[in-house]
């Protein structure tokens, strides 16, 4: 619950951040700060949280922290599953402190529709846990979408110069790759759903099989364009230069 209820400080912080803009242009980076710093206590008690024998699923090689599921389109085996161990609840408090600076350096940095840029940090910190939080497959996608949309304003608005030219690499590369990845992440599931005669996008599920070698090496080439290796691709270079600011 503990995880759902960080993303949730996030994405409501954010959307307070963008409607107090108006009535005052200090308001969102309070409300900023405040949401990363709620977001952090509410983190902080997992740190002092026991692995438990009975929160781990069946199929799982470890035990976990936290784990909440729910079914959520369960017609196509979909669910709403967030799990947290020892190295995800690292990420997440990393996630958390690095948006707090952020917040704190962008301070006087950032005078041009403020509440909008908190609105986008916030939505990106957000999306950032659920990837590293989010253990069904889809929901994975679906958060990692959340995560790169706001960053592309953040890059377009408050980047510096060729700021639209990098905001635009950045976006058509990621998309592809995250369409790269959805393709890999249904051929996953189908070849799962071709063995046990269900459909499941859950890690619990899919991790008890093995695939075949040939398959795995081509899925794992659908990452290239969002980890390029170089010198064959070089588009991170020229879209996060200009987006220092962001």
């Amino acid at each position: 619950m503990t995880m759902l209820l960080i993303m949730l400080v996030l994405f409501v912080g954010g959307v307070i951040a963008w409607l107090t803009e108006g009535f005052d242009r200090n308001m969102p980076r309070w409300v900023a700060m405040a949401s990363s710093v709620l977001a952090a206590l509410l983190l902080l008690p997992t740190f002092f949280t026991p692995l438990e024998p009975e929160l781990a699923p069946i199929g799982a090689p470890f035990y976990w922290l936290q784990v909440l599921e729910a079914d959520w389109i369960p017609r196509f085996g979909i669910s709403f599953l967030l799990a947290m161990d020892g190295l995800s609840q690292l990420m997440v408090g990393l996630t958390l402190f690095l948006g707090f600076v952020a917040v704190i350096s962008s301070w006087d940095e950032i005078d041009r529709r403020p509440g909008f840029f908190q609105f986008n940090l916030l939505w990106t910190l957000a999306g950032v846990v659920g990837v590293f939080v989010a253990l069904d497959l889809f929901l994975f996608f679906v958060f990692w979408e959340v995560m790169l949309i706001p960053m592309y304003f953040l890059i377009a608005i408050w980047g510096h110069e060729n700021k639209f030219y990098a905001a635009m690499k950045f976006f058509l590369f990621t998309q592809i790759s995250g369409l790269l990845m959805l393709v890999a992440i249904l051929a996953l599931a189908l070849m799962n759903a071709d063995r046990t005669g269900h459909i499941t996008f859950s890690y619990f599920e899919l991790i008890r099989h093995e695939i075949d070698p040939d398959l795995a090496y081509y899925l794992m080439w659908t990452r290239t364009p969002r980890r390029p290796p170089r010198p064959v691709f070089c588009w991170p270079v020229f879209c996060l230069k200009p987006a220092l600011t962001a």
